[in-house]
């Protein structure tokens, strides 16, 4: 079994049980104002009653535990997926040259075509700065669309 991100939510005091019964697991746990969201990277089977498993495709840097995360979720239609890897491979290294950026995941679901990519900011503001150079543009415009879902969280413990 590889590495895989699992993601889980609900009431804040109910996931902060699995942090307590768990403390040999990384666990991360991510609010905004509408809810919260706990994180746990892993090789083993998932803990989470209620679990998306997402399969870790590529990482950049550390997940901090501080800041601002972001969460986008999307989907490709068949066919899009090797287009999508390739030009994600040709262009992932420029990464590290993202202003307060300290981590980026893409993730992709087990069974589907839904991908999603949980990147770690100092701030919202260095995230929206990002949203406007190239590199965003060239990697994730073309396949982010409507039904994308983007959520932003401060990164709690």
């Amino acid at each position: 079994m590889g590495l895989y991100l699992y993601l889980t939510s609900g009431i804040k005091e109910n996931l902060l049980t699995y942090i307590e019964n768990y403390p040999h697991h990384d666990f991360l746990l991510l609010e905004n104002n509408q809810q919260h969201i706990l994180i746990n990277e892993s090789n083993e089977l998932p803990i989470f009653e209620q679990v998306t498993p997402y399969i870790n495709i590529f990482q950049f840097g550390t997940k901090k535990k501080y800041g601002h995360a972001v969460y986008q979720k999307f989907s490709l239609q068949q066919g899009d997926e090797k287009i999508f890897l390739l030009q994600f491979e040709a262009l992932k290294n420029q990464f590290a040259k993202q202003l307060g950026l300290h981590g980026f995941y893409l993730l992709k679901e087990e069974t589907n075509l839904h991908f999603a990519f949980l990147s770690f900011w100092d701030t919202e503001t260095d995230f929206d700065s990002w949203k406007k150079t190239q590199l965003y543009h060239q990697i994730l415009s073309p396949f982010l669309n409507e039904q994308t879902a983007t959520s932003s969280y401060l990164i709690r413990k």
